[in-house]
């Protein structure tokens, strides 16, 4: 897991924080009371929309294209030299900065399920601190975070404005080899079997969502989303339910009592040779 979001997880655990009373609390202020954060964080893109900081491709754990934020009590934000803004706590320390990757923590909602993050005017309750989120690649079973520094390297492309140009004058596809080994069982009527390796394996095209700001510009990267069941490239070595051993030689003439594929008994399966548009990833499973 993640060391960012490791020490984020255990710092929700335990946080007690300003909390907000929806009724009584003003757009942008917490009030006295005390309650927790949510156990998991936002993580998102913070992005400059005038004077505000939004959160944009929020993941929580399903992916939200945009979220406003309620700062707590006492933060601020102030414009840098380079056209961002910077978040700013009570002690005017800066916590977070527009154009980067961020965990966002939320105060938890009361007298909902546990967990539940508080919105208020439309508007997520930010619980602090926030803290840099990882734009390395990470992905796991088709899944995951790719970058877009790994993207343009990919590709073959110099710089950033030449990913930017490539990424909106193509759709990216994302592939993945899947293998699966599952069980060729066939039992014979004198009560002994018979095991051969049942191998499937595909190239999936992988859902993708590119993580963007209102303009289109690819901000850190793109999220894999996993792969449909269906396909049609695929490779299956060993369907036959009955092993064509069973044909010849000393197996020749046996009585078959049951023969079947079975996906427990020593079932296994990888995701490797990730690729971007036929490009090789640097990914490692």
């Amino acid at each position: 897991m993640d060391s960012h979001l490791q020490a984020r997880r255990s710092s929700l655990v335990a946080a007690v924080v300003l909390a907000v009373t929806v009724s009584a609390c003003s757009s942008d202020r917490l009030d006295s009371a005390r309650t927790a954060c949510t156990l998991d964080p936002f993580n998102g893109d913070l992005v400059r929309e005038g004077d505000r900081a939004v959160l944009l491709n929020a993941s929580w754990p399903s992916t939200t294209p945009r979220l406003e934020l309620q700062w707590p009590a006492g933060w601020s934000l102030r414009s840098t030299a380079g056209s961002e803004l910077e978040v700013l706590d009570a002690n005017g320390v800066t916590q977070a900065r527009t154009g980067t990757a961020v965990l966002i923590g939320a105060v938890a909602a009361a007298g909902v399920p546990p967990g539940t993050p508080l919105y208020h005017d439309g508007a997520l309750v930010v619980c602090p601190p926030v803290v840099g989120a990882s734009t390395s690649t990470s992905v796991n079973g088709g899944g995951g975070f790719v970058a877009k520094d790994d993207v343009r390297r990919a590709l073959g492309l110099q710089s950033e404005d030449e990913l930017q140009a490539y990424a909106k004058a193509h759709d990216l596809a994302f592939t993945a080899r899947f293998t699966e080994v599952l069980d060729n069982m066939v039992r014979f009527a004198d009560g002994t079997e018979m095991h051969v390796p049942h191998t499937i394996t595909y190239t999936a095209k992988l859902r993708s969502q590119a993580r963007v700001n209102e303009a289109g510009v690819i901000l850190s990267g793109w999220n894999l989303l996993g792969a449909p069941w269906a396909t049609s490239n695929v490779v299956d070595t060993g369907a036959d339910a009955i092993p064509k051993e069973i044909t010849k030689g000393k197996l020749a003439g046996k009585q078959v009592a049951e023969s079947r594929i079975d996906d427990e008994a020593f079932a296994t399966s990888t995701w490797d040779e990730y690729e971007v548009d036929g490009r090789p990833l640097p990914i490692t499973p």
